[in-house]
Formats: structure tokens, sequence, C-alpha cells
């Protein structure tokens, strides 16, 4: 068993026993402790037993074992027994409770102290348990004669039943009284007990309570520090239980909501001042703990003030008190500068405004209820009362002056002086109530509704069901219409006023009502509010708040970790879930300015504002400008050498690819969407296809003539050099770029995406990855690498075929920029405008360095727009005569059929369809070698042949040969210059109609025609030539009678000189082609002309 159970028992047992003692010695003398035991009595058919502290608890350093109390209490003591007189005859006169059922009342002073409060306990027992007679338990001559007047009397041979306690007031006081009634099952109720500890029913079963627990008084204070923020107090409490539980229950709720306590200590409401203060020294270690929360009965915190104002502390704390504290003025009599700015609780009590008047009409002589109301009045008034017992013995230990240095007191003094009503008054009027109403329902079960008086079934009266009717009790109170109920722990629910002592503006003090409290919710008026220093704001923190954007860094041990901190950024990506934690935020996201929550990013792409992108737009639509031009001049001068030597199909092929190149800035500038990122995915790959497979397929031809060129025995014209099939090849090579970049497509399809570059950004961009960009230009990089090898292959023509030197140049380059691409594409952020700039560079690239210089001729300088610029070789020399004897021997007869020898061949008629051409004698230069012969066979003099005879076609009109070529054996040599075939076919045709002037037949040159060579090499002479129609019906087609070539130097490429022998008829035409060797042309005389 606990203490608090074995002390009372042990201690009844003693008084029982004494008791016993008392009776049968009627001689033993009293003490003073047990003269001053007297209680005051109203005699009922039912008593409530009352324990007021109507006197100061007792010094603790006393001489002897003496427990004599202190000074006589006013509103403590003599208003509060006041008030239940007044009660129990309010509820004698209202017929509507316990009709023809008397109450009464027994009081008795428990001083605020544990040992008195049980004695009086004990008394209450010990007259409750006594043998029922017809005369006091002990006779009126063992009793002195102011006890004897006031014990109860039996009543029809019984004793009047004590049904239950009221009080005390102290809750460690009232929790050893209730172990000790609740052996006997006498139900207690509380009207100023607050302890938390009084719910437990198992502990405290017979105990109930008007006054709500300390829980919420706990709850107020934690809600009032959590209001201000003052997270870092200090703590004091009284040394007993109402401190101690009411002190536990704000430290677990203050823990729950993060407020620290930083300095803690207890101390006794009657300890000497160097215990007060130890406590306010130890208070003022902490410089950042200004708010002290007190658990405290008043008088302990009357003992913190003192201290304050002996250290010379006044302002340095604000207190925080309890309703121990309340508004009660004895607490601060004395001390108001200490106490200035102080906040208390005080429990919702409504004032009784009838008892004033009733109070006040008390007088000394005429009041003869209670028993200490003589003491009382000698001490408020400072006179004597003559001829009373109390005039001697009740002096009061505080004044310690004797009745003879005193005025008599005349009962005139007015108790309205100086009056302040106990706040607490209302709480014992509803516990009185609570016993009349749980008498009154209990004697209507028991007796019957109807019943008037008592009952023998009440009879011995008991406690335990009586109790269950009390917790079942529920009426209203006062002019508020208050609801009175109890819980099943037996506490009533929570309201609260909150105090502030305040200076009013006349210098006085007083406690100014600031806020409510009420089942949870506070509010508070703080305009209104005091602070202990004037203008200056009370802060209590260990740490100061962290700025948004910051959280808390706990640098401490033990309570203090949640209070003391060091402040310390969240990164850039991160936002503040709690005061001590930072969270990232999800990818894409941002902490607002606040950082409390992630806000969006907006989404960066490339706007069409952005410089970047001005300057892409700004050459994509320059180079949109140059391509139509040059397009419009290539359609304009379509039929001129310049725009037919380049291959006017594949040119404008180039344009078109040139034109979707400079289009792909567009799509790729654009915000991304699914059809800009398909476009940005297909366009550039196929515009740089039409280029590259076009040039390709260009200098793949060039290449392929050239090397035809160089065979000794050409046998047949190279394969796929026409227009169309070379617009098919370039068609083909486009198709295969198209299906790589549409399948791409349907393998990875495109769709814009963010990428996260960094925490802070937010890039809007198309899912390519480096496959979807390098696969669909891997082809257009094999396209360029082949055209590069072409270029650097045929850089040796001749250099008159300037476009194949200008497609090197502009492989090249090409080349350049994009090995420059690639890096910079992947290894930076600025993939867009990399991608522009390349894309549209490359395009450009090309017109430069391929239309160009192609313009610069059409436009600048028309005069060389002609097919004499367009050449590729710079000599032919042709021999014709009726042998070469190093040139024919014994390969002609592998050039002829049978019989038939080049001597008997008929020379052919050659015509230029559409357009005859004038020959010009301007370009001969006559040499004359007479006699001799050449380097390529003996040469004949024509002067000495007859006339070569030729006439004129009946159908066509064309001039046709009519006869055999006399041999001569004299020769004449002529040189020619020619910078074409078609020249030199000229200047052979002017020998002929020469010749057939000589011979007397009339006939003009223009009605003589040449064929239009289309290539410029030497081989495509000797296809001219063998192409020729011929309109004799006995000869056949001229051919080629032998191709030889030796060596000039030992450049193979360059000092090569190709010897052709062809037949026309009995005449024999020989080319030399070379770079270094003129052009020429001979004629033999055996040739007839």
């Amino acid at each position: 068993m606990s203490r608090d159970v074995i002390f009372p028992l042990v201690y009844l047992t003693l008084l029982v026993y004494r008791s016993v003692v008392q009776c049968e010695d009627l001689t033993l003398p009293q003490t003073e402790q047990e003269q001053e035991r007297i209680s005051a009595l109203l005699k009922g058919d039912f008593i409530i037993g009352a324990l007021f502290s109507v006197h100061h608890q007792p010094k603790q350093k006393r001489a002897g074992n003496s427990l004599k109390c202190g000074g006589v209490r006013e509103m403590y003591g003599i208003q509060r027994i006041e008030v239940t007189f007044q009660t129990i005859d309010q509820i004698n006169n209202d017929p509507s409770i316990l009709p023809n059922v008397t109450l009464g009342v027994e009081i008795r002073d428990s001083c605020w102290y544990a040992p008195v409060a049980l004695q009086q306990s004990i008394e209450f027992i010990r007259d409750a348990i006594s043998p029922s007679t017809s005369a006091e338990t002990c006779s009126v001559d063992q009793q002195p004669k102011e006890r004897r007047s006031l014990r109860p009397n039996a009543v029809k041979g019984r004793r009047a039943p004590l049904v239950g306690v009221i009080g005390p007031a102290s809750s460690s006081v009232a929790i050893q009284v209730q172990n000790l009634l609740q052996l006997f099952q006498i139900p207690q109720i509380g009207y100023s007990t607050t302890s938390k500890d009084l719910s437990d029913k198992s502990r405290f079963n017979y105990f109930l309570r008007v006054v709500p627990s300390d829980y919420y008084q706990a709850q107020v204070m934690v809600d009032i520090v959590r209001k201000y923020n003052w997270t870092y107090v200090s703590a004091v409490n009284t040394d007993e239980n109402y401190g101690q539980s009411g002190i536990q229950a704000f430290r677990e709720l203050a823990e729950k909501l993060n407020v620290c306590i930083a300095k803690e200590d207890s101390v006794l409401s009657n300890a000497e001042d160097e215990v007060f203060d130890r406590v306010i020294r130890k208070l003022d270690e902490d410089q950042n703990a200004r708010v002290v929360v007190c658990f405290c009965e008043g008088m302990t915190v009357r003992g913190l003030l003192a201290a304050t104002k002996r250290l010379n502390l006044t302002g340095r704390f604000l207190f925080l008190g309890s309703d121990g504290w309340a508004d009660r003025s004895d607490v601060t009599d004395g001390f108001e500068s200490q106490a200035r700015g102080s906040i208390s609780i005080r429990i919702h009590s409504p004032n009784v405004t009838d008892f004033d008047d009733y109070y006040f009409s008390l007088n000394p002589y005429t009041n003869s209820r209670n028993p200490w109301f003589h003491e009382f009045w000698q001490q408020r008034f400072n006179c004597s009362i003559n001829g009373g017992h109390y005039d001697s013995s009740s002096i009061s230990e505080k004044t310690g002056e004797s009745a003879g240095k005193k005025p008599r007191c005349t009962g005139r003094e007015k108790l309205s002086d100086k009056y302040k009503a106990d706040p607490k008054l209302s709480f014992i009027i509803k516990a009185i109530y609570t016993m009349a109403f749980g008498l009154h329902h209990m004697h209507q079960d028991v007796c019957g509704r109807d019943a008037v008086g008592l009952c023998s079934d009440l009879f011995p009266f008991n406690g335990s069901l009586f109790k269950s009717y009390l917790l079942n009790v529920t009426f209203t109170y006062g002019e508020e219409e208050e609801l009175v109920e109890f819980d099943r722990k037996g506490d009533p629910p929570g309201r609260y006023y909150i105090m502030n002592f305040q200076q009013l503006a006349n210098g006085s003090y007083d406690y100014i009502r600031i806020g409510d409290w009420n089942n949870g919710s506070l509010v508070m008026q703080d305009d209104e509010l005091q602070w202990p220093r004037s203008g200056e704001k009370v802060e209590s923190v260990c740490s100061q708040p962290c700025q948004p954007g910051f959280y808390r860094n706990f640098q401490t041990g033990g309570q203090e970790q949640k209070c003391c901190w060091a402040c310390v950024a969240c990164a850039i990506n991160e936002f503040l879930l709690d005061d001590t934690t930072c969270r990232p935020c999800p990818t894409g996201f941002l902490p607002n300015a606040n950082k409390t929550a992630c806000d969006e990013i907006a989404a960066e792409f490339v706007q069409w504002s952005d410089s970047q992108a001005i300057v892409s737009i700004a050459v994509s639509c320059l180079g949109f400008l140059s391509t139509a031009f040059a397009g419009a001049v290539f359609v304009r001068y379509n039929d001129t050498p310049v725009v037919k030597a380049s291959t006017r199909e594949l040119s404008y092929l180039i344009l078109a690819g040139m034109t979707l190149s400079h289009a792909a800035t567009f799509p790729i500038l654009a915000e991304p969407s699914w059809l800009s990122c398909s476009l940005s995915r297909l366009l550039p790959g196929l515009s740089f296809a039409m280029i590259y497979a076009s040039l390709l397929t260009k200098t793949n031809r060039i290449a392929r003539i050239l090397a035809g060129s160089k065979k000794r025995f050409p046998t047949r014209k190279p394969r796929f050099m026409s227009a169309a099939a070379q617009v098919f090849i370039t068609c083909t090579l486009i198709g295969v770029e198209a299906g790589v970049s549409v399948a791409m497509l349907v393998l990875e399809p495109a769709a814009p995406t963010r990428l996260f570059p960094a925490l802070d950004r937010v890039v809007l961009a198309c899912n390519t990855t480096p496959l979807g960009v390098l696969a669909p230009l891997a082809f257009d990089f094999l396209l360029i690498a082949l055209c590069t090898l072409y270029a650097i292959k045929t850089r040796n023509v001749p250099e008159n075929f300037n476009e194949a030197k200008f497609i090197g140049f502009a492989m090249y380059t090409t080349c350049v920029i994009w090995v420059a691409f690639i890096p910079i594409y992947f290894g930076s952020d600025s993939k867009v405008i990399t991608m522009c700039m390349c894309v549209t560079l490359s395009a450009t690239v090309t017109l430069v360095f391929l239309y160009l210089p192609k313009m610069y001729i059409i436009l600048l300088r028309p005069e060389r727009n002609n097919r004499a610029h367009f050449t590729t070789s710079k000599s032919i020399r042709c021999h014709i005569g009726s042998r070469v004897a190093s040139a024919i021997s014994s390969k002609s007869s592998n050039s002829y059929s049978g019989a038939e020898s080049p001597r008997e061949r008929p020379v052919v008629a050659f015509r230029r369809p559409g357009r005859p051409d004038t020959l010009i004698g301007s370009n001969l230069s006559a040499s004359t070698a007479v006699g001799g012969s050449s380097r390529f066979g003996p040469v004949c003099n024509p002067q000495q042949g007859p006339a070569v005879p030729w006439r004129a076609h009946d159908d066509t009109s064309e001039l046709v040969f009519a006869g055999p070529v006399p041999m001569e054996t004299q020769s004449q040599r002529r040189t020619l210059s020619c910078q074409t075939g078609a020249e030199l076919l000229q200047h052979l045709l002017q020998t002929y109609v020469t010749k057939m002037h000589t011979q007397g037949q009339q006939k003009n040159v223009a009605d003589i025609s040449v064929p239009q060579l289309a290539e410029l090499s030497p081989r495509a002479l000797l296809d001219g030539i063998s192409t020729t129609r011929l309109r004799h019906s006995a000869v056949p087609t001229a051919h080629i009678l032998e191709e030889s070539a030796s060596e000039q130097s030992g450049d193979e490429d360059s000092g090569q000189v190709k010897h052709i022998t062809i037949s026309l008829g009995n005449c024999e035409c020989r080319s030399d082609s070379s770079s270094q060797s003129p052009v020429s042309w001979s004629h033999d005389s055996d040739c007839a002309m």
C-alpha cells in the first residue's frame, strides 16, 4: 500500500484509540492543540462535512511538535464558511429540494496543511462510526463549553449520518483525505482541488470535483506559451501534489509541442527565503529563458516575487501562474512591480452577487454560527471583543498583539472596506448543490417520488450508492445558466479566464481579464496585454526562428535539442518539409520564394525573339533569297552553254536540296511538338541527300569520262551518261536516305520531351537520341565522303573544266563544317542553333562554290558563255591522207571489211541538224611544207589531184561525196588551231568546200551542216564522228583506224599525247590530244579536196 493510504490508517487507529481513552478517563486534561480544534455545526437530517483553510498553514521551523496554525484568512476561510451557511439555508428553504428533509453541515479548519486536515477528517469519521445514543458520545463534563454547544445531538435516537465531505482546497491535502474517506465509502467533492491525479478512479474512486482538472490548466498554459512563441521557458512548482502533477502535465504537453524547459525547480510554499533565493538564481542562469511557468500555490508565487525583489531582478521574468495564483491580491501585495506583466489563470467562476449583501450584514455580536468570526473581526479591524473567550486565546500570530492593547470592536465596522470576494465561492455553492441534488434523487428513488421526510430505507446510509447518484447529477447554475455535470472520472469540462497583472493609469495595480479558454479554444486580446517592461515584448526562445529556406540543425543533446539549433540553408532544389527537414523537389520543380512548396519550372525552348534564333532565321532567309535568285538565273539562261555544261537536271535538284536545307531551320527553331520534331529529323538529312547525291552522281560521271579518255583502245561509250540516267541514280540515293529517316521515325517516334540540364532548368526539346541524329546523317556523311573522294580524283582535269575543281572546294569546306559539327552538337547545350547553322552553312557553301562562278559568267561575263570554254582537251591534231604508214600499218585491216580498202571508201557527208554553221576562214593559219612528209606519215599535195566530186542530195539537199578520192604523190601541209571538235570538223569541211569550188562546183558554205558534239573530250569527238549520218549508199560509216598514246612526261595524267586515226573514206584524220601541244590539222595532197 502507498504511504498516502498507510499514514491515514495509522493515524486513524491512534485517534480512535485516543477517543476511547478519553471517554474512559474523563479527567484527562486537554492540550492547547485540542482546544483549537473547533468546528461549526448546523444540525440536520443529513450532515455534509466541509474542510476549509480558515487559518494559514503552520511554519515549518517551530519548537516542539506544535501544529499551531497561522492567522485567520478572510477570502479562503471566513467567506467560504459564510457562503456555505447561506447555501444550506437556501436549500433548506427550497421545497423542491429534499422536501421535509433538513440538510446540515459541519465545518472544520484544515489550515492548508495535510496533518491538520487528516486530523479533522478523522473527527468526521469518528463521529460517523460512533455508537448512536441519545446523548453526546462523550459526557458534557468531558467537553469544553464551547465545544459542547457545537456537537451534534441525536435525533430520535439516531445520529445524523455524514453523507459526504466538501474540500479541502489543496490537492495534496485532498489526496490524503480521500485515501482516508474512501475506506469508509464517504464521497468527497473538491471545490478547488485540480490535480490530475484525482481523475484516476482506480486510486480515488469516491472523489468528484466541480473544478476542471489541472490537465486542462496545463493545456491552457501550453497554449499561451505557443501563442507567443515562447519555446524555451523555465518551470517552478510547489513541492506537493498540486504542483507536481500540474507541472508534469505541462511537461508532457510541452514536449509534444516542442516547448523546452530550460531550468526547473520546486519549492514548498512555507519554505525559507534562502530557498526562494536559490530558485531565482537558478532560473537566472539561462538568459534566453525569460518566461517562468509557475504551477504553484499562491504563497509559493509570493515567495518567488519576494526573492526577485531581493535579488534586484525586477522585470527579468514574466511569471505564468496557474489557478493557485489566479487573481489573488494577497499574492502580489507589496510586490506589485515584480508581478507587473505576469499572466495567471483563473478558473471560470461567476461572481456570487447575492453573497455580498449577506456578508456585509454580518456582525460579530449576532453571528453565532461561525466560531471563527470573532477572531476574524478582531484581526480585520484590529480591535477587541470583550467578554469572549477569543480575546486572549485567538490572538493572531501574525500581529502578535494582545487584545488589551486594542480598541473595543463596536460591530459597526464595515466589511465592504477593502473587500474582495473569493473567486471560488461559486465552486463551493456548486459542490453543496451537488450533494443536495444527489441526496434528493437518492431519496426519491429509495423512499418514493411522493415520499415526504425521511424513510427507514435510507439507513444505514449507503455511501457507495450515493456516489453513483452524485456522478449523474446535472443542473444549471447562475445567471449564465452554466451547466454543471460530471464525466465518468468525476470531472467537469474546463473553462478559464486569462488574467494579466497590470499597472493602471492611476498608478495602482489590478488583474485585468485579457482572454478566455473554453474546452480547447484560446482567445486572447493582445492589445490589452501589458509586459513586465513597458514597450518590450517578451521573447523566450533558445534560438531565433530560421528565415524562409533554412532548416534547424540541432546542436545540443537532451531536452534542449528541440529548441536550440543553428539555421542551415536548404539546397537550391529543396523545400522545407518541416522546421528540421529539407526535401528535394521532384525533377522539373523548384521551391517557391518561401520554400514551403514546389512550383513547376517553366520549360525553356528557343524563342523566335532570341538573338540566336534571329541570326539563324536571317541567315536562312538570306539563303532562301540567294537560292531563289540562282534558280531564276538558271531558268532564264537554261539553253546557254554554262547551264547545259553543268547538267541542268542535277543542278535544279541541288537547288531544291538547298532550299529544303534553309527551310529546315524553321521546324528546328519551332517549339517542340510532334510535327516540328518529325520535320527536324526528316528535312536536314533529306536536303543533304538531294545535294550530295546529285554532286556524287556528277563527280562520278566526270571521273568515268576522264577514265574512259585514258584508255588505249576504247571500244564503246560509257553507260549511264545520259541526263535521265543521272537523275535516276540521284533519286535512288535520295530514296535510300528517305527510307533511313522514316525507319528511324518508326523505331524512335518523334515527340517533345523535357530535359533537365541543371537543377533549376527545364528544357523542352525533341526526344532525339544520338542514334536518331547520326543514323539519317550517316548516309549523308557517306555521300559527302564519296564526293570528296571523287573531287580529289578529278582535281587535275583540264583547267577549262572548272566545275570539278569547284565541287572539290565545296566538299573540302563541307567536311570541315561537319567535322566541327559533331563535337559542338554533342558537347554543348546549343544543339538547336548548332544544327540550324550547320544545315544552312552546308547549303550556302554549295551555292557559293558551284553556282556563284556560273552566275558570274552568265551575268557579268556573257562573252565567255560559249562552248569554247568548256573543253577537256587543249590540242587536237588530225592528218588526212591516202596513207599513214606508221598509223594504219597492220591494224588497218581490223577496221575494214573484206576487199574494201581505205583508199576506195568515199568521203562522208556531215550535217548539223537545225542550224547551219558558217565556216570562218580567219581561224586558218597556213604553213606550207613542200615535198615533205609529216610524222604521221606521208602527206599529199592537193594541188596535183583532180577535183573531188560533190553533189547535193535530192531529198535532203545535203552535200554528198560522189566519187573516189585520187591519191597523189606530193602533199601539202596546213596547220590550224581548234578549241573543239566542232571547229575541227568545220575546218575540215571548209577544205572540202574550197576544193569543190576549184573543181567548178558551186556550193554555199551555209548549206553544209556539222553535227553538234555534246561532250568536250577527245573520245566524244570520235563518237560524234562515228554517229554522223552518211548519205552515200556505197560508203560505210567513218570509223576509228587506230588509237595510241605516247608519254610526254613522267606524269601519266598530264603528260600523255593521244593519237587517233579515223577513216573518212580515202582520207585519214589523226587527232593528237595533249595538254602541252597546240591544236593543228594537216591535209595531204593525195586527198581529193
